[in-house]
């Protein structure tokens, strides 16, 4: 906001916090930490995202050793800068899984001056080491550390070995 009189712009990041900054629009950005400041207070908002695949809260049967984990992540400023988080845990030995953090991608799916629509998404593969029940949790963070509700599912990996044995004949011309 413009204060009358005043070379000053001042924002608010929380309601007991107020930070002034001394340049105008212009040059703003010119100050390392004025552009911190600007781009924590567009990150002050927790981040939110929707699960496509595989559904919140319910049990994905597989044959395969890993998944594709599917969503759009709304309420983000730059979803460049923020993270999609996964870790699992097989339920019947408790062995933890790899944790993924990865970059989200831009959407193409955005929407300009419609507040609800997606900003990210994104397309993770879940490796596991082999059969049982795995729950995984997944969140969005964001670089002032911001998270997301936590989303679960979990994946029941069920390994089907062939019977018999496969036979290759093979021709050398």
């Amino acid at each position: 906001t413009d204060y009358p009189n005043s070379s000053k712009y001042r924002w608010v990041w929380k309601v007991e916090n107020s930070e002034e900054i001394s340049q105008d629009h212009f040059t703003e950005l010119d100050s390392e930490v004025t552009a911190q400041k600007i781009l924590s207070f567009l990150d002050s908002t927790p981040p939110e995202f929707t699960l496509d695949s595989p559904q919140e809260n319910t049990t994905t049967e597989i044959n395969t050793t890993s998944i594709s984990i599917k969503g759009k992540v709304y309420k983000e400023y730059l979803p460049a800068d923020s993270e999609i988080i996964i870790s699992g845990l097989r339920q019947e030995d408790g062995t933890a899984l790899n944790q993924i953090n990865s970059p989200l991608k831009p959407s193409s799916l955005w929407i300009p001056n419609n507040p609800d629509s997606p900003v990210a998404e994104f397309d993770e593969t879940i490796p596991f080491p082999g059969e049982g029940t795995y729950k995984i949790s997944s969140q969005i963070k964001n670089p002032a550390g911001l998270v997301s509700d936590t989303k679960v599912f979990w994946i029941k990996v069920v390994l089907v070995q062939p019977n018999g044995n496969i036979i290759v004949h093979c021709h050398n011309p």
